[in-house]
């Protein structure tokens, strides 16, 4: 993980901040990093508030690749669990539209404190 460090400054703030939360947040953060660095998801904007793990959303680019990680990181869990689990990250698909999400057709967006 230091390589996602020197391609983005946000990233060791993230993981030094992510100390203070749940295992499983953190280990969205690192599954979010690195495939920020595989190409695999495109950040959006970054800010130093945790209510999202300290992203401001992001986009799927290479549908196939993001879900194997993430059905790696969650084996065996069904969708709506896995949906669950990004949005107690902060995450959320863009209007509730979570398979068009995972294809990369609407962004993963950080949700509002009223959704929270």
């Amino acid at each position: 993980l230091e390589r996602a460090e020197l391609m983005n400054p946000h990233f060791q703030w993230q993981r030094q901040a992510s100390q203070r939360v749940k295992p499983q947040r953190r280990c969205i953060l690192v599954l979010l990093q690195l495939e920020a660095i595989r190409g695999n998801i495109e950040p959006l904007e970054f800010s130093e508030d945790l209510t999202a793990l300290g992203w401001g959303g992001f986009v799927v680019r290479n549908a196939p690749a993001f879900r194997q990680a993430v059905k790696d990181l969650f084996p065996g869990h069904a969708k709506k669990t896995v949906n669950n689990s990004f949005r107690r990250a902060g995450l959320s698909a863009e209007g509730g539209q979570w398979d068009h999400a995972w294809r990369g057709l609407v962004r993963f967006v950080k949700k509002k404190c009223t959704e929270m």
